[in-house]
């Protein structure tokens, strides 16, 4: 039996979840809520609204459009940079 059907219906800390307890329509999977195809779309969450307003998404597309080697590439050289401040910041702090 594998850990999704020992978990079926089950909450955080083990404890079932009674189908009254759930939203019509809903199902759990691994522990989860779970909408099926054919249930209602849910409107925009707030939370996630609120933080969009913060995110630079020219920034994300423009990320995307690069091919999966670009992108390694692209976090190779950040790794390079920071762990480079690290040394600097370290060197300043020692005063070497």
């Amino acid at each position: 039996m594998g850990a999704c059907e020992r978990g079926r219906g089950m909450g955080e800390g083990g404890r079932v979840h009674p189908p009254s307890a759930r939203a019509p329509g809903v199902r759990l999977s691994c522990g989860m809520a779970v909408l099926t195809e054919g249930d209602a779309p849910l409107g925009p969450d707030p939370v996630v609204e609120a933080y969009k307003r913060d995110i630079d998404r020219t920034l994300l597309r423009e990320n995307l459009r690069r091919s999966v080697e670009e992108r390694v590439a692209a976090l190779v050289a950040l790794q390079r940079l920071a762990e480079e401040a690290r040394r600097a910041g370290r060197r300043v702090r020692t005063g070497a």
